[in-house]
């Protein structure tokens, strides 16, 4: 038989999924406004920061769309309405020992985290198909099975905004169990994860008979095209499901799913499927590339490239008319407050979360600052311009097409002469 090499396959695949998703964007849409909160990183302050200013710009969304740690400011967000008690709790004693406690004590953990990482890079080009690692039990960071939160632990309502959580189960032929075994746990394309969305049963509704994005950009991986909706969690544990990035952190297994575990989000990190069928106009953040090493990790457990996704979804974004809220530098303006994972003197590894409380909160608020700046001058850039993308100060192939970054481009030259004084 044949053999197609992968960009001839993957070319075609996106012709595949621009014409099927333009028919679904001709569709009614059941939202008018979406934000897409993407995770990568512990952003959970910024997401806040920008929801905020959003909201006080006139385009406060109708439902957010959290993948990883955007779950977790969705979450944060849809329980605790006031913005100064959601930053007081994200400010608290209680939040920053939570953030402490995500790590691996002991001597051998920086050894541990380093083999999973070499494997993950040895192993993250190997064809579909073969046998796949053992997801669940070669993780590097703990984290508790739920949230210790009990302000978290609300219902999902079908009040403004909505909130779904992009996440991912294992599918029925390959069980939690076998895949915490070893490395004899055979996939097939399409059979082993699952995407899946948390929400409320009054959007779940709108995903019937709804298409794995992921599937179509990727369908040689290891993402079947059958989605599903999942209406019986709350909102903490939604998050701690979609916040579970494979190899670093240990999938919960929930009764309510009948034993199976909810995985990461990233399985669809950008959603930008998701938004376009959900809702007429999406604000989503331009971010900086994707870290090679969660790159590996994502490669290795479902077969897809979240570099290739991020470029698509964003010149899919692009065409669709999408406003976008520029954190492209944000390790450079933010430097070392961003909560990153780290090695800990060499004894553990850990989220970089100040021991200070002080200087905890004052990371917190930088945070939050940063997201609330760039939402409002992005709105306010709509408002002068006509569009935010010409706001984008850090682009390259890495995060972007050629094509975006020429639009991008000639939109900051318009910018340019458009705020030239008249002689």
């Amino acid at each position: 038989m044949m053999k197609f090499p992968k960009f001839l396959i993957l070319s075609l695949a996106s012709l595949h999924c621009v014409s099927m998703w333009a028919g679904d964007d001709k569709a009614p849409k059941p939202f008018q406004n979406a934000v897409v909160f993407e995770g990568g990183g512990n952003k959970i302050a910024m997401f806040i920061g920008m929801y905020d200013a959003m909201v006080k710009a006139g385009h406060p969304p109708d439902v957010i769309i959290g993948t990883v740690s955007g779950s977790i400011a969705a979450a944060i967000i849809k329980a605790i309405p006031d913005p100064a008690e959601r930053m007081k709790f994200v400010n608290s004693q209680k939040f920053q020992d939570f953030m402490r406690s995500i790590d691996t004590q002991g001597s051998w953990a920086v050894t541990h985290a380093w083999h999973v990482d070499s494997d993950n890079q040895k192993h993250k080009d190997e064809e579909n198909g073969s046998e796949i690692p053992p997801v669940f039990g070669n993780t590097i960071l703990n984290l508790t099975d739920h949230l210790p939160f009990p302000e978290l632990h609300k219902a999902f309502t079908s009040d403004t905004p909505r909130v779904v959580m992009v996440a991912s189960i294992p599918n029925h032929n390959v069980a939690a169990e076998e895949l915490a075994k070893d490395y004899n746990v055979v996939s097939h394309r399409g059979d082993t994860f699952k995407e899946v969305f948390v929400t409320d049963p009054e959007t779940a509704k709108y995903f019937q008979g709804f298409e794995s994005p992921t599937h179509k950009l990727f369908p040689w991986s290891r993402v079947e095209s059958e989605t599903q909706t999942i209406t019986n969690l709350d909102l903490a544990d939604g998050a701690r499901g979609s916040a579970t990035d494979y190899f670093y952190y240990t999938p919960v297994l929930f009764n309510q799913l009948g034993g199976k575990s909810l995985g990461s989000g990233s399985i669809d990190l950008y959603a930008q499927g998701v938004a376009q069928h959900l809702a007429n106009h999406t604000t989503i953040n331009f971010d900086e590339e994707v870290n090679d090493h969660v790159l590996a990790a994502e490669k290795r457990a479902y077969g897809t490239d979240q570099t290739v996704d991020q470029r698509v979804a964003y010149d899919r974004l692009n065409r669709d008319g999408a406003d976008w809220i520029d954190l492209s530098d944000a390790n450079t303006v933010i430097g070392g407050k961003g909560f990153d994972l780290g090695w800990d003197g060499g004894v553990s590894v850990a989220l970089n979360v100040p021991k200070n409380h002080a200087t905890y909160v004052e990371y917190q608020n930088a945070l939050y600052d940063y997201g609330y700046q760039r939402a409002t001058e992005a709105f306010v850039s709509k408002t002068i311009n006509g569009n935010t993308i010409s706001l984008i100060r850090k682009v390259d192939d890495l995060d972007a097409s050629r094509g975006l970054q020429a639009e991008i481009k000639k939109k900051k030259l318009q910018s340019q002469v458009a705020d030239e004084p008249a002689e």
